[in-house]
């Protein structure tokens, strides 16, 4: 995983954090790091990564707070002694859900995708992500 800005990007507040990048819809980020009664989960209402290349400041600054809120989800579940934490999108397209299977090839478990309609979730490995 790539290292997490050093300082929380703009937009990013709260322990846990929550993000509030752009506008709903266009490029940027909604999201929250919470825990419920299964563990650490990142949950994601809104997340739009791509667009023009004359929004290229946009899009990195949304890229950079959705790698900030992974790494924060990790180490709030390390935190908590456990070792793998999930990426929940709510109302999952297409594209999310294959965002989110790469993510867990990478630093998560593969084959960890579940639909939970017309939701979708991963499990991210904390030593994965924070090493």
């Amino acid at each position: 995983m790539a290292q997490a800005p050093l300082v929380r990007p703009r937009g990013i507040y709260g322990d846990p954090p929550r993000a509030r990048i752009g506008a709903y819809g266009g490029i940027g980020l909604f999201g929250q790091v919470d825990t419920t009664a299964d563990g650490v989960v990142y949950f994601i209402q809104a997340i739009v990564l791509r667009g023009p290349d004359s929004l290229a400041p946009a899009i990195r600054h949304a890229r950079d707070a959705h790698r900030y809120m992974i790494v924060s989800a990790a180490e709030f579940a390390r935190r908590r002694g456990q070792w793998l934490f999930r990426l929940h999108g709510v109302q999952a397209g297409p594209e999310f859900r294959a965002h989110a299977d790469r993510l867990a090839r990478t630093i998560g478990i593969v084959g960890s995708g579940m639909a939970i309609e017309p939701d979708y979730e991963v499990a991210l490995v904390v030593p994965k992500v924070l090493a």
